[in-house]
């Protein structure tokens, strides 16, 4: 019988050894041998026995169970009923994926037609949910999401890409607002309502601006059509595009929804 040091082991099943020592202790695949200077050696034959334990972590047991299933006998009905779990919900992770993926190159196309707007025009937008981190005046300019917003979304598994998220501001109730769009409504539930942000469907008044002219084309658009400060639910400022069109990273689309 041939013997493998716990390193050899450790590179053909592409398991570190410190997860090996781990799953040693917990006497869930402990070495086939110990020799006199602590050195481990596994077999062959462990491999697949370990290449079952890493079956059963992605099917979602952990590593108490699978002990139970290792000591004890094996009911094949109950991991294949796991295992079914496991594939319907990686079937839709897979069409979320798809779903997101499909968004976005609508979005891009959109905003690629945007680009050619010139001066005012009404456009229908559809319901959407940000999330929001209050600033101030001055920082208004800012590119980036703020610490509190970034590191909320990163808790919450939100941040899919920053570099084609829809990022932007919002004005309402004379504070301003830096926003990040929620892209898997079905986390809202979990989310602190005072930081989520509904996006009312329905027609907004808006026009293509450069960052530095937002505060002055939202004063013209109101001129426009006779509207004062009072008439405006919100606005939401949304960059146009991000990465990898650097030319157009200081373009926004002002967005005024009235009361």
């Amino acid at each position: 019988m041939k013997y493998y040091s716990i390193g050899q082991f450790s590179k053909i099943t592409n398991v570190p050894i410190t997860k090996l020592r781990y799953y040693d202790s917990l006497g869930l695949l402990k070495p086939i041998l110990v020799k006199e200077n602590n050195y481990r050696y596994y077999t062959y034959n462990q491999i697949q026995q370990l290449e079952w334990i890493k079956l059963l972590k992605e099917t979602g047991f952990n590593l108490a169970e699978i002990e139970h299933l290792e000591n004890k006998q094996i009911d094949y009905q109950f991991i294949l009923s796991r295992y079914d779990e496991f594939l319907v919900s990686k079937k839709q992770e897979i069409q979320d994926l798809e779903y997101n993926y499909h968004r976005i190159c609508k979005k891009l196309e959109l905003k690629q037609e945007l680009l050619k707007k010139k001066g005012y025009y009404w456009r229908e937008l559809i319901q959407g949910y940000f999330l929001i981190d209050k600033i101030k005046e001055q920082d208004y300019d800012v590119f980036n999401l703020t610490e509190k917003l970034y590191n909320y979304m990163k808790l919450k598994n939100l941040v899919e890409s920053l570099s084609i998220i829809q990022t932007g501001f919002i004005f309402m109730d004379n504070s301003q607002f830096i926003f990040a769009e929620i892209t898997n409504h079905q986390d809202l539930e979990s989310l602190d309502e005072k930081m989520v942000f509904n996006v009312q469907k329905g027609k907004y008044y808006c026009c293509i601006s450069k960052i530095q002219d937002i505060k002055k084309n939202i004063t013209k658009m109101l001129q426009s059509i006779n509207k004062k400060d009072t008439d405006v639910k919100h606005i939401i400022c949304d960059k146009l595009l991000n990465e990898p069109l650097k030319e157009h990273t200081d373009l926004f689309e002002i967005q005024i929804l009235f009361n």
